[in-house]
Formats: structure tokens, C-alpha cells, sequence
């Protein structure tokens, strides 16, 4: 009998850990008895590309580009600004917006990585916003020009399109990050994803070879990045095809830039410093308060954020200042933020002046159609029955 026990008890145990073993082996396979869903390859690359708190931001605006530099085509007509928006961006409220009305590429580029390995790359990500577009390659696309021998200046550039990077071009040698979608925000793993060789404005439908950064290490293991050319890294709006593959018009945005460096990452924040003084007000002068106050708000830039009121108020320099015209003013907020960027908007205050009589301490109503002045103590009464503060207004 206690040798039989003894069986059931192995047999239980054995039964316990045979079904825990399972459960393991579902949740570490990603099964759907392991009750995750399962998400595609761009929201894995949004899920894990959020900062943290080792990264170090640097935010770039219109009028502190921190290094980096617009530099477009030559006779190109569109423009490279900072933007609220489009949407919720990756980060904070702005992004970097590129736009092209002819066949010509915008851009904006920086020389601050040039003799970096391309080895030391540890993480390299960036978001993507398209409003408009004339053709499928059209987006906004990453150049970097690579030195394979040492001398610190370029040798070829290499290019990260998105839309090469789904679809057949992965089959065999990287990952689907899926389709390029318009007016949704997305983001792109551009250090496991393909690039190709820039050279004489080949590209993959055309026979250019797609690679990942660990392939071109392969082949060049002294790979880093050059000097020269439109800059070591740019961020370009249009097309990769600089001779006839661009059709033009494009409309799209950045945020979201990525740059790791032997585990150290750089996170750049495209905004645009605002100022909102807040919506228009009335104040009545001589029945009731006749002052406002104005509250300005600063979205964007780098904080800390400083105020002006023009003219000024009880506070001048503060977000919130205190007004009492004597008649309709329009006042102006100039927001400056932690870069020097200077953001102006209005607000006006209209005056209803109802003061009336020798001594100015009487009231106008409008009195059935006709203005009389009369007590301040009365105003009550005849406007509970229906007559108006002010003159009486008459339409021709």
C-alpha cells in the first residue's frame, strides 16, 4: 500500500511539472494560450523605441537647429520648418515637416556623427508622418555617407527608404516593417532594417543591392561615417531618385530621431515654440468688473518659457497680467523660449462704455428701443426685464 502511495505521489508531481513546463513553453513562444497579443513589426518598433530615462534629448526649433543644418537641393523650392503637429507626433507636439512642391528633395542634415563606426551603432530609429505624396518611394528618407578607408572623408552614400523595407524586397534578408501609410504616424527600426548604395541614382526597383548595417560591416568592417557630400547624415523629404524618379509634389514629417552609440542614445525632439494669448474678452466700464485677465500659454520650444504683454498690464512680464482699458484694446504676448525663439499672438478686449450723465457715475440701457441713463441701483431691475446694457444699436 505505501509503495502504491508512493507512485501516485510521483505520478502527481511529475503530472504538476509535466503542465507547468507547457504553460512556460506557451508564454515563451508567444502562443495565444499566452493570453498577449500579438502585435505587427511597426507596433513592436513604436512599443520599443519610447525614451527613457538615460536617453539624452536635444530639441531642435526653427530658430536653434543645434547643429543641424537645412541644406536643399540647389533651385529647390520647398521648405524645411518646424511644425505643430500633424496628429500626436512621436514626441512632445511638433515634428519637422518637409515640404516639396517641384521634383527637387528638402532636407536638413548634420556633420556631428562623421567618424563613427558603423559598428558602434546600437540603436537607430526614426517617426514618419506623410500627408501627401506622388508616388509609392516618395517619403521622407535617411541618407549616410560612409568612409571605408579611413581617410574620414565619403566614399558612397548609403539610403533607409521605408518603402523598401516591405513587402518583396525583405524576403531572405531582413524583416517586413510593413507598408508606408498616409497620414499616420510611423515608426522605423533603420538599424536592423535595408539600405542600399547610392550610386548613380540606382535604386532597388532598378537593380541596387539591399543590405542591413551588420552586412556592410561584413563586407567593410572599417565602415564609418564620411565627410563630404550634402552632409554625413541627412533627413531628406521626397524621393531617393534624384534624376527623374521623383515626381513631386510630397508633404511629410520627421520626429522621433534615434541615434545610439555604444548603448548611448540620443533622442532629437523637433518643435515649434507657441504662443497662445487666449481668446478674445469683453469688459463692461462703468457697470460691473471692468477689468480682464489675460492668461498666455507657451507650447513646444525648450522650456523655461518667458512673457511679455504689450501694452503691458499689471504684470508685464508673466503669463497672466491684468487688463482695464478704457476702450477696445488688442494686446500682443511674446513668448521667448529656453532657445531664444520668439512667438507672438493676440488677444483684443472690447470695451462696452455704458457710463452716462454730467458726472459720468450714471448707466446707459437701452430701454425698449430708446436710451435713457439712468442709477446704477436700477440696472438690475430694468434688465430682468429685458432691456440692455448700453446704447441702444440701430440698422439701416
Amino acid at each position: 500500500m505505501k509503495a502504491f502511495l508512493k507512485i501516485l505521489i510521483i505520478v502527481f508531481l511529475f503530472s504538476g511539472l509535466f503542465a507547468s513546463m507547457q504553460s512556460c513553453e506557451n508564454i515563451l513562444s508567444g502562443t495565444k494560450d499566452s493570453g498577449i497579443p500579438e502585435l505587427t513589426i511597426n507596433e513592436e518598433i513604436q512599443v520599443n523605441s519610447g525614451t527613457s530615462s538615460s536617453d539624452q534629448v536635444e530639441t531642435i526649433t526653427n530658430c536653434n537647429l543645434n547643429g543641424w543644418e537645412i541644406r536643399n537641393q540647389p533651385g529647390a523650392l520647398g521648405t524645411v520648418t518646424l511644425v505643430n503637429g500633424p496628429a500626436k507626433p512621436a514626441l512632445g507636439q511638433g515634428s519637422l515637416e518637409f515640404n516639396s512642391p517641384d521634383t527637387k528633395i528638402v532636407r536638413l542634415r548634420s556633420n556631428s556623427l562623421v567618424g563613427t563606426p558603423v559598428s558602434a551603432f546600437t540603436e537607430l530609429f526614426y517617426s514618419t508622418y506623410i500627408q501627401s505624396r506622388t508616388g509609392d518611394v516618395d517619403d521622407a528618407f535617411i541618407v549616410l555617407q560612409i568612409d571605408i578607408d579611413g581617410d574620414s572623408r565619403f566614399d558612397f552614400p548609403i539610403v533607409f527608404n521605408p518603402e523598401f523595407n516591405t513587402g518583396h524586397y525583405v524576403a531572405g534578408i531582413g524583416t517586413d516593417q510593413g507598408p508606408t501609410l498616409l497620414n499616420t504616424w510611423q515608426t522605423w527600426d533603420l538599424l536592423h532594417g535595408l539600405w542600399w548604395k547610392n550610386l548613380n541614382d540606382i535604386d532597388p526597383d532598378s537593380g541596387a543591392k539591399l543590405f542591413t548595417l551588420d552586412m556592410l560591416v561584413q563586407e567593410y568592417p572599417n565602415a564609418a561615417i564620411g565627410a563630404g557630400g550634402a552632409g554625413a547624415i541627412r533627413i531628406n523629404g521626397g524621393a531617393p531618385i534624384e534624376l527623374g524618379g521623383f515626381l513631386g509634389p510630397f508633404t511629410g514629417n520627421v520626429d522621433n530621431l534615434r541615434i545610439g552609440i555604444n548603448g548611448l542614445t540620443t533622442v532629437y525632439d523637433f518643435e515649434e515654440t507657441t504662443a497662445n494669448a487666449g481668446p478674445d474678452q469683453n469688459v463692461i466700464l462703468g457697470y460691473g468688473p471692468d477689468c480682464a485677465t489675460l492668461t498666455g500659454i507657451a507650447e513646444g520650444g525648450v522650456a523655461p518659457y518667458s512673457y511679455s504683454w504689450s501694452p503691458g498690464g499689471s504684470t508685464r512680464d508673466q503669463a497672466s497680467t491684468e487688463v482695464c482699458p478704457e476702450f477696445t484694446t488688442t494686446y500682443t504676448l511674446t513668448v521667448t523660449d529656453a532657445n531664444g525663439c520668439n512667438r507672438t499672438d493676440k488677444v483684443t478686449v472690447f470695451v462696452n462704455d455704458v457710463r452716462c450723465g454730467n458726472k459720468m457715475d450714471k448707466v446707459k440701457v437701452c430701454h425698449k428701443g430708446k436710451e435713457i441713463c439712468i442709477e446704477s441701483k436700477d440696472v438690475e431691475d430694468h434688465l430682468a426685464h429685458g432691456d440692455v446694457l448700453g446704447g441702444c444699436k440701430t440698422s439701416n
